[in-house]
């Protein structure tokens, strides 16, 4: 009994992992956004110059 709740469980995660539901392509898109954000704070505020910040854009672009 238990294995069978085990492993439905386990298929529920599968796929809600496979369908993107809980996937780690949603978490790395808000942690690219609050990249951006904090650079574009940076230069807003004139610790960067518009070289760097191209530059770093650049970067995260990637």
């Amino acid at each position: 009994m238990i294995l069978i709740l085990v492993a439905n469980v386990a298929g529920i995660i599968y796929l809600l992992r496979f369908f993107g539901v809980a996937g780690p392509s949603s978490n790395g898109h808000v942690a690219h956004d609050r990249a951006l954000a904090f650079l574009k704070e940076r230069y807003a505020k004139g610790e960067i110059d518009s070289e760097e910040f191209v530059e770093r854009k650049k970067l995260l672009a990637e």
